[in-house]
């Protein structure tokens, strides 16, 4: 079995254990709530899509809001991959959608991300229905029926309709060439998608679980002042919980 039917397969396993139809977007917050992965949406420089941190049974992962809606999305499935299927992996900082394929593990969540995302057979589902009212051709409208209801961004499901040979290479070079934000107001379309929302939120108790570990004497106070801080410790990211003062090590 080769790299992309082994992770077609993992994503295949992951929709079904997640009761997902192949019919809808994935709802990954979630997803992330589930697993009790730590969520941080902070905007960061734009070489980065997303970084992904893990120690003991722990996980973080940071998503860069400067990013559109589509990416962030793709992002947060990519890091999903790390957090159930790289096992050894501690610390990555990802620019996704990449299929980087000189680097296994980035390629891998970029393969996972594209199959839980966008699975075949629910975009071939949709086509078989919307395709007999539009002639059998897949425009403009068309695709942005898809890139709404996968959630994904314009660039990611151009690349997936021609990875599954749907359309041809020279359809997808007009595809890419499309304004995709007014395009998609002008077909009624909310453009939320196609924006970065350069916000910051952080979906997390980690705070109160290193205090409670520290108050119970589960950890000393030099892992406790590493673990407070080490998501700061890769140098691209101000402080980004409101730890107090005397919490933070100078």
């Amino acid at each position: 079995m080769d790299l992309n039917e082994k992770i077609k397969n993992l994503a295949d396993i992951e929709r079904s254990a997640n009761h997902f139809s192949e019919l809808q977007s994935i709802d990954l917050d979630a997803l992330y709530e589930r697993n009790n992965i730590h969520l941080l949406e902070k905007p960061l420089s734009d070489d980065i899509s997303g970084v992904f941190m893990k120690h003991d049974n722990e996980c973080m992962v940071i998503i860069n809001t400067n990013k559109t809606k589509g990416h962030q999305n793709f992002t947060k499935a990519h890091e999903y991959y790390h957090f159930k299927y790289d096992k050894d992996l501690t610390t990555q900082i990802c620019n996704v959608a990449k299929f980087d394929h000189t680097n296994k593990s980035e390629l891998s969540a970029d393969l996972f991300a594209t199959y839980f995302l966008m699975p075949e057979n629910g975009i071939k589902s949709i086509l078989a229905e919307v395709l007999q009212n539009n002639d059998g051709e897949i425009d403009i409208s068309v695709l942005l029926h898809l890139e709404n209801i996968f959630k994904v961004s314009h660039m990611a499901m151009v690349r997936r309709l021609q990875d599954l040979n749907l359309i041809s290479t020279e359809l997808a070079r007009y595809f890419f060439a499309v304004r995709i934000r007014s395009t998609a107001q002008r077909y009624g379309y909310q453009p939320d998608l196609y924006h970065s929302s350069k916000e910051t939120r952080l979906y997390s108790d980690y705070k109160e679980l290193v205090e409670k570990l520290y108050t119970e004497e589960k950890i000393t106070e030099k892992k406790y002042d590493e673990l407070l801080n080490n998501i700061t410790s890769l140098g691209i990211i101000n402080t980004p919980y409101e730890f107090e003062e005397e919490y933070i090590d100078e």
